[in-house]
């Protein structure tokens, strides 16, 4: 799979920033400095919180649509999941 154009750099390089991320070898806050503060979109900000037992699903998808919706206009953004544990009923999704 190839990436051509501008959106597909961006991807590529959101792709690329994220594994670093996920791997340890770059902080959150260190992969996005050059592009400037990224919006940091917490979930509980759409109304879901850690170790409730209520399904997470709903909540997380807004959580990751308003990353989105940033990120095509160029930002960054990062979705932060207080740490506990978040649960997803596939029924309910």
């Amino acid at each position: 799979m190839t990436h051509s154009g501008k959106a597909g750099r961006g991807a590529l390089a959101l792709s690329m920033t994220a594994a670093l991320v996920f791997a340890g070898v770059v902080s959150p806050q260190a992969a996005f400095a050059a592009e400037g503060d990224p919006l940091v979109v917490d979930v509980s900000a759409h109304g879901i919180h850690p170790n409730t037992g209520e399904d997470a699903a709903t909540a997380i998808r807004a959580a990751i649509a308003e990353a989105k919706a940033h990120t095509a206009n160029g930002g960054s953004a990062i979705v932060r999941f207080p740490q506990g544990r978040y649960d997803i009923f596939p029924e309910m999704s």
